[in-house]
């Protein structure tokens, strides 16, 4: 007959295992909970206010994609879509507000009145600092994205396609941005229109194609750098400078309708700019191109 083995343990012993074994059920539903808590995603709509990374897309949002509620959190979009019902029909696809420290990264937002939109009156304030922007595309808009930040960063971004007249990415009363390596294109008028906004760098951007209106447009502010832009086929001019103290360096000017870059007088000429092939003959205004 085979040995039989027989747990043999004091009652107090089993008592106190008992109890182990019970905290730690417990503790591991309170893990458990705690993950799917943490894992929870978000509809459209909904405020978030710790760091939220999507796992899915978030389709035909009738309203507003999702509304940032507190300062210093991430929004993930994982590679994902938040779409909209179409322009006129839902108003923003992620609204910043005036919240501080907030990064939105790696994913779409398409079909909305305005794709983007940071320090604009939803929130305790009308300007959002430390914003960062990243990897992120906004297409098929109105507006692709309206910013008004401080002390922000925009990187590696999209804003094509947006439509019904509106404008890629409108930048107003900013300051010290960077915007870099962003492309602007297809959009229904302005790649990007700068307005009121100061000490601002925008380098290695592309600004091509946008229909009626210029490939990057700036009126007031002062002291903002454009270094090796590239503004190509564009349906007025590729540059349009309407601020005395900005610097234009290395900039490129390519086809486009009217000027490649037209600017005011003051303009400080950097260096290095070309254009070739604009539908004025004069080329350029106010600043030296080759």
């Amino acid at each position: 007959m085979p040995a039989r083995f027989r747990l043999h343990a004091a009652p107090a012993t089993l008592v106190s295992l008992a109890v182990i074994l019970a905290l730690v059920g417990v503790a591991l539903m309170a893990l458990s909970g705690a993950e799917a808590a943490g894992q929870q995603q978000p509809q459209c709509g909904d405020t978030i206010t710790a760091d939220t990374t999507l796992d899915k897309n978030l389709v035909d949002c009738p309203n507003f994609g999702i509304v940032i509620g507190a300062d210093n959190i991430t929004l993930d979009l994982n590679g994902h879509l938040i779409d909209g019902l179409g322009p006129l029909e839902s108003p923003d696809g992620v609204v910043i507000g005036g919240y501080d420290g907030v990064t939105v990264k790696h994913g779409r937002v398409r079909g909305f009145d305005v794709g983007v939109s940071a320090g604009i009156a939803l929130a305790r304030k009308n300007v959002a600092r430390h914003t960062r922007l990243l990897g992120v595309s906004s297409t098929r808009n109105i507006d692709g994205m309206q910013l008004h930040i401080v002390r922000s960063l925009v990187r590696n971004s999209s804003v094509a396609g947006n439509i019904h007249r509106g404008t890629g990415m409108l930048l107003f009363r900013s300051d010290h941005v960077r915007l870099l390596h962003n492309s602007f294109r297809h959009n229904s008028m302005t790649g990007m229109s700068v307005f009121e906004s100061t000490n601002n760098l925008i380098e290695e951007n592309r600004f091509s194609r946008n229909r009626f209106r210029d490939g990057i447009a700036m009126n007031g502010g002062s002291r903002n750098v454009l270094k090796r832009n590239i503004a190509k086929e564009n349906g007025e001019d590729g540059f349009d400078i309407e601020e005395r103290t900005a610097k234009l360096t290395g900039n490129r000017a390519v086809r486009n309708h009217d000027l490649g870059i037209e600017a005011v007088r003051g303009v400080i000429n950097g260096g290095g700019n070309e254009a070739s092939g604009n539908g004025d003959p004069r080329q350029c205004t106010n600043i030296v191109c080759n």
